[in-house]
């Protein structure tokens, strides 16, 4: 998919876009480019990712990853996740890095 296809499904205003100024304001915050896709069009668009690059076997993991990244905080009400893919994300959230470790250890 190329950038400029990308930056066509996506929604930003670009004349905001030049008003901030990175440079001098070190607590501007970055949007998330998955905010404000309708859930239908990125669970589409992801589907067609992996059609694209022949990662069908893992489409559903795919998914669940988009839902995931487009609202991190909220990963407590996605549907689509089960209670072990919750449990997996909150272990993750409260002891980062510790799976790094123990395959370090080991």
């Amino acid at each position: 998919m190329s950038t400029e296809k990308i930056k066509n499904d996506v929604s930003y205003d670009e004349e905001q876009q030049d008003k901030i100024d990175l440079t001098n304001n070190v607590q501007a915050r970055i949007q998330n480019p998955l905010h404000g896709i309708p859930k239908e069009r990125l669970l589409s668009q992801v589907d067609s990712f992996a059609r694209e690059q022949d990662m069908l076997d893992i489409a559903p993991l795919l998914r669940k990853g988009a839902l995931i990244a487009q609202n991190p905080k909220d990963f407590e009400n996605i549907s689509e996740l089960d209670e072990k893919d919750k449990e997996v994300i909150r272990r993750e959230r409260t002891r980062l890095f510790q799976n790094i470790y123990l395959q370090a250890t080991t």
